[in-house]
């Protein structure tokens, strides 16, 4: 997970981890939210993350990457 992200949301899948995360940008009056992926509960140790402008995409990134590893 990249430094200064907040995992918001996490669940288990399989032997999968699935986070949703938020990170405030100070300075620049906006938050980024992004996807992880990982085989640990460890949160700095993902696969793959995916970043978003809106939330409402993130939220839908992180239900879909639930029912694809389920």
């Amino acid at each position: 997970m990249k430094l200064g992200m907040t995992a918001i949301k996490k669940q288990q899948v399989g032997e999968r981890w699935v986070w949703l995360c938020e990170e405030s940008l100070p300075g620049q009056g906006c938050r980024e939210w992004a996807t992880y992926v990982s085989i640990s509960p460890d949160e700095v140790a993902t696969e793959h993350g995916h970043y978003f402008v809106r939330y409402s995409n993130a939220v839908a990134d992180f239900e879909a990457r639930v029912k694809q590893y389920s």
